[in-house]
């Protein structure tokens, strides 16, 4: 009789029925209870919370097993061990709900000195539930790990009780909303990973509350608006992550955390200059904003920066020069990407002071004259990238004397002349490159026959037997060639 109400009996199962939809037959209400709780009393009961012998306080062990109820527990990946003391009734051992995994990683359910939860990890389990707000009445919780698991719907306001929270890391999942201002009540937090998920809005300013917060990571997800003034109050921040949002505005604000180490704001909205107080943050070393919409200069004052090691500034709207000063950072720059904004002017020569400088990325601009011969001092460079600009001249014999350099990129540009030869540069193994086609050049002397036929394998090369190929139309280059004998 009860199978044939499956409806009734689901919503009894979540209490949401009224006796009426049975009307007055006590007998199917009987036979509908009875196979709710024979079906469902494993997954809805778990630990004897109310056992003397429980090894936590009862509001802990109730609001724990409520907490992996939500998370779908006993339908992910949870190991078996772990799921067997949910779902046992007379377990009163909260504490051991844990297991080491095949990688000597311990997860699950653990305590501090057995009296009270402290850390839960769950990650990379496949839960596809939620978090519920019983999680604020875990109050010792120090670490709290869902990461890489398909959890949806928000974060509950109720985490903003965790005033123990040192570590909640929630990334990789489905979560949406945005984020709560109960963010800002977690004093004792030192890291928050929340990217790739589906948060949207702008960033609390209550998060500007957290001064003992070392690492926040919120990349990949939907943030917009501005920065708050409120962030100023980080005071121990060291990485900073936001890429792949669509924040807008400035990032002046940041400039007054005098700890920071690392910037990543890739790909958003920025819209205003670089601001000229960065010089304050003689910490860091990482700077990437590019995929922005950032314009004016790049301020003198950055060149202060003795910190900074990598830089990507690459696609904006950066006009101006490039600031000869830049040499001031010869001691501490790594990588330097300004490739893709509207630089105009010369290469300073003074850029080939950066000593250890490995990567210099100066493609897509609008620099022109003659490429500084002094380039090729630069003995740690792997990569010159000086491509789609309206360079002049000769391409500098010297660049046959680059100690370490794998990529030469000088095509589509306006060099003329010969090409030198190069064979002291080029990598006669491995996949690296070449590129001088989209140029105005007459051909190669006889002595770089082991050049022209490295380049004459390469698809992009631009380099047919004797000749150059993917030349500019002979009408660009009127004015640059005066030679009429050279061989197409």
């Amino acid at each position: 009789m009860c199978i044939t109400l499956d409806k009734n009996c689901w919503a009894v199962s979540f209490f949401t029925v009224e006796i009426k939809l049975l009307g007055s037959n006590s007998m199917m209400i009987k036979c509908c209870l009875l196979l709710m709780f024979s079906l469902f009393t494993p997954s809805l009961w778990a630990f004897d919370c109310s056992s003397p012998q429980l090894d936590v306080s009862v509001i802990e062990c109730e609001s724990v097993t409520d907490f992996y109820l939500d998370l779908g527990g006993a339908s992910s990946k949870i190991p078996g061990e772990i799921k067997s003391q949910f779902a046992d009734p007379n377990d009163t051992t909260v504490c051991d709900a844990n297991v080491k995994t095949d990688d000597e990683d311990l997860i699950g359910v653990f305590c501090s000195q057995g009296t009270s939860i402290t850390t839960i990890d769950f990650d990379r389990m496949y839960l596809s539930g939620f978090i519920s707000e019983d999680i604020g009445n875990l109050s010792e919780l120090t670490v709290l790990k869902l990461s890489t698991n398909q959890l949806t719907m928000v974060i509950p306001k109720e985490i903003g009780k965790l005033s123990n929270l040192v570590s909640l890391t929630l990334a990789q999942n489905q979560l949406s909303g945005e984020l709560p201002p109960e963010l800002g009540n977690l004093e004792a937090l030192h890291y928050l990973y929340l990217q790739n998920n589906y948060f949207s809005g702008s960033l609390p300013p209550a998060l500007g509350a957290l001064n003992n917060l070392i690492i926040l990571l919120i990349n990949d997800n939907l943030i917009t608006g501005q920065l708050p003034e409120e962030l100023s109050g980080l005071s121990s921040l060291r990485e900073l992550n936001l890429d792949e949002n669509d924040i807008s505005g400035s990032i002046e604000v940041l400039t007054e955390i005098k700890s920071l180490r690392q910037i990543r704001m890739q790909n958003n909205q920025l819209n205003s200059v670089l601001p000229n107080t960065l010089n304050q943050m003689t910490n860091l070393s990482l700077l990437y904003l590019n995929n922005n919409s950032i314009h004016g200069p790049i301020p003198i004052e950055m060149t202060n920066m003795l910190s900074l090691n990598y830089v990507r500034l690459r696609n904006n709207n950066l006009t101006g020069p490039i600031p000869p000063e830049m040499s001031m950072l010869g001691q501490t720059l790594l990588s330097l990407d300004l490739g893709g904004n509207r630089l105009s002017g010369s290469v300073p020569q003074e850029l080939s002071q950066l000593n250890i400088l490995s990567y210099l990325i100066l493609d897509k601009n609008v620099l022109s004259g003659p490429i500084p011969a002094e380039l090729a001092n630069m003995s740690r460079l792997f990569r010159l990238d000086l491509s789609d600009n309206l360079l002049t001249g000769e391409i500098p014999s010297t660049f046959n004397d680059f100690e370490r350099l794998t990529s030469l990129f000088l095509s589509e540009n306006f060099l003329s002349g010969p090409v030198p030869d190069l064979t002291g540069t080029l990598p006669l193994t491995g996949t690296q490159f070449i590129r001088i086609h989209g140029n105005c050049l007459l051909g190669f002397p006889d002595t770089t026959q082991q050049m022209i036929d490295w380049l004459s394998q390469r698809t992009h090369s631009g380099v047919t037997g004797t000749g150059i190929m993917n030349q500019r139309e002979p009408h660009l280059c009127e004015n640059i060639i005066f030679q009429n004998d050279f061989d197409n």
